[in-house]
């Protein structure tokens, strides 16, 4: 079955490195990271961008490996940042995408800089009021809070310094 999912995989959808969006800036990270899940999930090489995933079977093996090339060269020309060129040449030999974006992650998550992303989203969901400052509908606000929440929550490693649900509350009250 395996060894037809590769044959399948080889001859399915037209890959294209070109569909996949760049990443110059960290900043960007968010919509990056979602336009690559979707884009990857398309072309059916998603398994490559979670870093839990082990191929057991020869098959899968084989399979996976092809679609590690396939992403690796994504990777090389779509993650333009310092740290992405980094990870991209530290791989180079194997050519181990799953490890560029396992490391990529990480950095993102322990960064400064996603540290000030993390302070940032807690002033913005705090300090967010439904109150006739707000220029809205009150579905829109609710649309924008609860995006907020979910952004916070993708940054916050360890889940203890998650928002409840009471806490989430607290804030729109």
């Amino acid at each position: 079955k395996t060894q037809k999912s590769l044959e399948s995989f080889r001859k399915s959808i037209k890959r294209d490195v070109t569909v996949y969006p760049t990443l110059r800036d960290d900043k960007h990270w968010e919509p990056f990271q979602r336009s690559m899940h979707v884009v990857a999930r398309s072309h059916q090489v998603e398994d490559v961008l979670n870093p839990a995933h082990v191929p057991l079977l020869p098959d899968e093996k084989d399979l996976f490996k092809e679609q590690q090339g396939f992403v690796f060269s994504v990777l090389n020309a779509n993650l333009l940042t310092d740290v992405g060129k980094t990870l991209v040449r530290k791989y180079l030999k194997e050519g181990d995408a799953q490890s560029v974006w396992r490391d990529y992650l990480q950095f993102i998550e322990k960064s400064p800089r996603g540290d000030i992303e993390w302070q940032h989203l807690h002033e913005s969901i705090s300090t967010m009021k439904l109150d006739a400052s707000w220029r809205g509908t009150t579905h829109k606000f609710v649309l924008d809070f609860k995006e907020q929440l979910r952004l916070h929550d993708e940054l916050v490693l360890d889940a203890s310094h998650r928002y409840s649900d009471p806490t989430t509350l607290t804030f729109v009250q």
